[in-house]
C-alpha cells in the first residue's frame, strides 16, 4: 500500500516544530497524536493504482483506487497506540473468464468497489540527533478488519446460454449470477487488502535534506537510513487503458507548475491525457462511482503539449497552481486498448527541516 507512506513527511515537520525540547519518554506519544491528524490530512483524496498482467508477462495499470475518507482514533491507555479507519473506492477492468455454478461467464467491464479498513497499531520511532535522521514504524496490534464489497454488479454474459439458464435458476435460490461474480471480487479483494495491511509500514526522514524514504513492512533502522542516501528517480509507470474508461493518479505536489507529465507509446491507439486539480478529480470519481457515466468531463489545467528529449511527449502547467491529478480517458469509440507508459516529472526540490552545518 505505498498510498499511506508516501506522504507522511510532512508529519515529521510539524512533529518537530513543536516537540524537538520534548523529552524522550514523550517522543512516542507526541508522534502518535501529531502524526495521526498528519497522515489523514495527507491520504484523503489520493488517487493510486491498480495493476494486472498483460499478455506480454508486464505489470500495468489498470484500476484505480481512491482513499476518500480517513480517520484516526486514539487509547486513552495507551498513548503509542492509534487506530486507522480508512474508507477506499476503486475501480479497475475485468477482463477473464468466472466460473458459476460450474459454468464459465466472460465479464468484460470495469468494477466498482468499495473498502472499509480498520488497522490498530503501536506508534514507534528513533531519533538520531548527531545526523538529524528519524526513523518511524507503525505496527499493527492485531489482523485488520477489512470489508471489501462490490458496488453494483458486475455483468457477467448473459447472451450465453448457460447465462440464460443460470440466470432463471438463480432466482430459484434468490441469488443472480451477477451477485455471485461480485462475491468472488469482493473474497480475493478483502484477502488482498488485509495480507498488505497486516505488514504495518514504515519511513524515515533526514532532516537535512528534507528527503523521505517509505516501505511496506518493519526494516530494520539502518536500512530505513541507508535508503535515505540513494538517489530517488521518478521511473515510468505502464498503463492498459480499456476503451470508455478512465484511470486517475496523483495528485503530484502543491504547485502543479513545477511538474511536467512524461508520456511514451509505441502504439498509437487514441486517448486523452489531462491535467486536473484534485478538486476537480474528487468530483469526478464521486460522480463515477455514484452514477453510470464511465468519464463525465471535468476541468482540466491550461497545459501546452510537446516532444521531450528521450522521444516522450511531454504536458506541462501553463498557468494554474494546485495539487495536480493526471487523468487518462479513452471514449467508447476507441476499439483497443492503449498500452503506454507515464512518469511524473517534479522540479520543486526538497526542503531542509534542520540547521546543519
Amino acid at each position: 500500500m505505498k498510498f499511506v507512506f508516501s506522504m507522511l513527511w510532512i508529519t515529521w515537520i510539524c512533529l518537530y516544530s513543536q516537540t524537538a525540547h520534548a523529552g524522550s519518554e514523550n517522543l512516542t506519544a507526541a508522534l502518535t497524536d501529531v502524526a495521526g491528524k498528519k497522515i489523514c490530512d495527507r491520504l484523503q483524496n489520493r488517487f493510486r493504482g491498480l495493476q494486472h498482467q498483460t499478455k506480454d508477462k508486464e505489470k500495468a495499470y489498470i484500476g484505480t483506487l481512491w482513499i476518500h475518507s480517513c480517520q484516526i482514533t486514539y487509547d486513552n491507555n495507551q498513548q503509542d497506540t492509534m487506530t486507522l479507519d480508512l474508507g477506499i473506492k476503486g475501480w479497475r477492468w475485468l477482463n477473464k473468464e468466472k466460473g458459476v455454478l460450474g459454468a464459465d461467464f466472460s465479464t468484460d467491464e470495469f468494477a466498482r468497489f468499495g473498502v472499509d479498513v480498520v488497522l490498530k497499531g503501536q506508534v514507534v520511532a528513533s531519533y538520531e540527533p548527531g545526523t538529524k535522521r528519524l526513523a518511524f514504524w507503525f505496527k499493527p496490534t492485531q489482523s485488520p478488519e477489512v470489508e471489501f464489497k462490490a458496488s453494483g454488479d458486475v455483468d457477467v454474459d448473459k447472451e450465453s446460454l448457460w447465462g440464460t439458464a443460470l440466470a432463471g435458476a438463480a432466482t430459484l435460490i434468490g441469488q443472480s449470477p451477477d451477485t455471485q461474480a461480485d462475491e468472488k471480487l469482493a473474497s480475493k479483494g478483502e484477502q488482498r487488502f488485509t495480507d498488505k495491511m497486516s505488514e504495518g509500514f514504515s519511513a524515515a526522514i533526514d532532516f537535512c535534506s528534507g528527503r523521505v524514504y517509505s516501505s511496506l513492512g518493519q526494516p530494520d533502522k539502518n536500512t530505513l537510513f541507508n535508503k535515505l542516501s540513494e538517489q530517488q528517480k521518478s521511473a515510468y509507470e505502464s498503463v492498459d487503458l480499456a476503451p470508455s474508461t478512465f484511470l486517475l493518479f496523483g495528485p503530484y505536489g502543491e504547485q502543479s507548475q513545477s511538474l511536467e507529465l512524461l508520456l511514451k507509446q509505441e502504439k498509437s491507439e487514441e486517448f486523452r491525457s489531462r491535467l486536473v486539480c484534485v478538486e476537480d478529480a474528487v468530483t469526478l470519481a464521486k460522480a463515477y462511482m455514484e452514477g453510470t457515466d464511465r468519464t463525465p468531463e471535468v476541468p482540466g489545467i491550461d497545459t501546452i503539449r510537446e516532444s521531450s528529449t528521450d522521444g516522450a511527449v511531454s504536458v506541462g502547467n501553463k498557468s494554474e497552481n494546485c495539487p495536480v491529478v493526471v487523468m487518462f480517458a479513452a471514449d467508447k469509440s476507441v476499439k483497443k486498448n492503449a498500452l503506454f507508459q507515464f512518469k511524473v516529472q517534479r522540479y520543486d526540490e526538497n526542503k531542509p527541516l534542520a540547521v546543519c552545518e
